[in-house]
């Protein structure tokens, strides 16, 4: 491997928990799949870092939620906000609400090919206590993040947050998002996210940025491997942003790397006709 000190990062793996969705299903299904994901710290100088202080407080069972007469004019906004897309007589957005909400955002989740990460990043923005379901101190939470008050003016960032934070792989808040995305798609019994969510993810992510990642998901499916497990998940990752330029040339097969790295090594090698030595686990 090219990069020493990536080492480093690769035993930086974080167990987390949490059910198996589908971004493209995310409008059913996988709503009901959106899992608590807690102790985010989101880093840089980035202005979509600094929300408001908006005076949560935390009590998301309180009867008189919407009807407090000491909410301040920026917590009545957030509460205008909320109210259109909670559930009646809940005090949570669930399904229809982020259908709603994804429908202001200009994000048809009804939509099979829909291919559009953010509302993932909202939820996770959010920091949900609760899978499927956002209160409002937990709206409050995501919409403050992004340093906005309104939907509409969330809908006039998109464009410009997808480029700062979510398809800025290098920075640490998208690496916490990564983390989430395994999180919000785990099997359970499996530690381990699901292989065709691992192609839609990748492909949404990666494809445009890391051609070859297109050859690693194509090895997947020829070795019948039915998803990745978190280390393996992060490391390709580490992968992707040291070692893809010069791969395979600078590969180093006794490097920290995940078995199936190393297999998929050895056969991009033989798929390109490159002579190396083969070890007889491959």
């Amino acid at each position: 491997m090219g990069n020493k000190n990536s080492n480093k990062s690769k035993s930086s793996c974080e167990s987390v928990k949490s059910s198996n969705a589908s971004i493209t299903n995310i409008s059913s299904n996988s709503l009901k799949d959106i899992s608590y994901y807690s102790n985010q710290n989101y880093s840089g100088n980035n202005i979509y870092n600094k929300p408001y202080n908006n005076g949560c407080n935390n009590n998301n069972n309180s009867n008189n939620l919407f009807d407090n007469e000491n909410t301040d004019s920026l917590n009545i906004v957030y509460i205008q906000e909320f109210k259109k897309f909670k559930e009646p007589n809940e005090n949570y957005i669930s399904t229809d609400g982020f259908i709603t909400l994804g429908n202001e955002l200009g994000i048809d989740l009804l939509n099979s090919n829909t291919k559009d990460l953010f509302i993932l990043f909202f939820c996770f923005r959010s920091e949900c206590k609760k899978y499927g379901q956002i209160s409002l101190d937990e709206f409050k939470k995501a919409i403050s993040s992004f340093n906005v008050k309104t939907i509409k003016e969330l809908k006039s960032k998109i464009n410009e947050i997808n480029k700062e934070i979510i398809y800025n792989f290098e920075s640490q808040e998208f690496k916490n998002f990564y983390k989430f995305l395994f999180t919000f798609n785990e099997k359970k019994k499996k530690n381990m996210i699901d292989l065709d969510n691992v192609k839609l993810y990748f492909e949404i992510l990666f494809y445009n940025k890391f051609p070859i990642c297109k050859d690693f998901v194509y090895f997947l499916e020829k070795q019948n491997v039915t998803g990745l497990k978190l280390d393996e998940w992060n490391n390709v990752l580490i992968f992707f942003l040291t070692d893809v330029d010069n791969f395979p040339g600078d590969y180093e097969i006794n490097s920290a790397w995940a078995t199936i790295l190393d297999k998929f090594y050895y056969y991009y090698c033989e798929k390109k006709g490159i002579i190396i030595e083969k070890p007889e686990f491959v």
